[in-house]
């Protein structure tokens, strides 16, 4: 004998050895009801939540690198290509450096994001020799080598996160001022 999760009350499986409510058919229907509702607020809970840390560095993510695109109109950083889909293609990569993985460079100083063509980025695994040389060019061997050597360590916080987004905004709206769109 069992008992029925739904009305409590035992029962003799008469379907199948799986059989997970008694014979009654409103009890069948009231479990997959059941189910269905515990399901969907597991995918609540599975879903972003604003306190979450993932939630703001994906929300912060989206804005530096539609910052990048805005900013670098000129084309891919290490080809030089102006068509086809552009990225934000990171110098060194955002896994091996979490400090690095926002610093894209203001006021004429050094950035470790720019713009790149998906051949570049993905295809050529950021085509880093070109990509080194422009950086070179634009800002002298010293100030290349001081962003090879960051090793920072960096976790970031969600208050560091929301203050992030808030520049990345602000940068965004700068540049849409600038060019007057």
């Amino acid at each position: 004998m069992r008992i029925c999760p739904v009305c409590k009350l035992d029962y003799q499986p008469r379907f199948s050895s799986l059989q997970k409510t008694c014979n009654e058919t409103s009890c069948m229907i009231k479990l997959v009801e059941m189910r269905r509702v515990k399901s969907a607020k597991a995918k609540d809970k599975k879903a972003f939540n604003q306190k979450d840390k993932r939630y703001w560095a994906e929300r912060v993510k989206v804005e530096c690198h539609k910052y990048v695109r805005e900013r670098d109109k000129e084309g891919c950083f290490s080809c030089g290509a102006t068509n086809g889909q552009m990225q934000a293609g990171h110098y060194k990569p955002q896994g091996s450096n979490a400090a690095l993985r926002y610093f894209v460079g203001e006021n004429g100083s050094i950035g470790n994001i720019y713009v790149q063509c998906v051949r570049c980025n993905m295809h050529l695994s950021g085509n880093l020799v070109p990509y080194r040389a422009k950086l070179v060019k634009m800002y002298g061997e010293s100030a290349v080598l001081e962003l090879d050597n960051n090793n920072e360590i960096k976790t970031w916080t969600i208050d560091e996160l929301k203050t992030l987004l808030i520049k990345f905004k602000a940068l965004n709206k700068g540049l849409k001022d600038d060019r007057g769109t």
